[in-house]
Formats: C-alpha cells, structure tokens, sequence
C-alpha cells in the first residue's frame, strides 16, 4: 500500500535520516512545509517500516533512502 506523502512527524524538527543519517531537509514544522520535496512524494508502507521504532515519528526519511528503499521494493517478491 503507497501512503500519501503528508505524514507528519512529531513536534520536534529532526534535521537527519533515521536511516542513513544524512541531512533529509524537512521543511516539517516550518513557515515553509509546503514546499518539503516530500509533498509531490508517495511512501509506501514498507518503505516506512524501515524507519526504527525509536526514531517512528520523530525524523523524516531523505529523498536518497526513499529512492533506494522504493527501488528495493521493486525487487522484493510478490506475497
């Protein structure tokens, strides 16, 4: 299931990927979030699930792992 990209993520603003730890320039809670990349972005639900317990709604992925995990995805077999 491909989740829209308006998932919000906690108070704090979180400047670095829970999965690679490169900067992920979200825009969430600033003056400018709806210019975020990720707003004309899909997740989908696996994608998300890579996301570690402790950082679930805390830190926004960076446009390369969405990528990377997206194309991953692709070769994951079908269940």
């Amino acid at each position: 299931m491909w989740l829209s990209s308006k998932v919000w993520y906690g108070d704090g603003l979180v400047v670095n990927c829970p999965l690679c730890d490169a900067d992920n320039q979200c825009l969430a809670n600033t003056p400018n979030v709806a210019n975020c990349w990720c707003m004309t972005k899909t997740f989908h639900e696996w994608v998300l699930a890579q996301i570690p317990e402790d950082a679930k709604n805390k830190a926004c992925i960076c446009e390369g792992c969405l990528t990377k995990y997206s194309e991953l995805l692709k070769e994951l077999p079908n269940d």
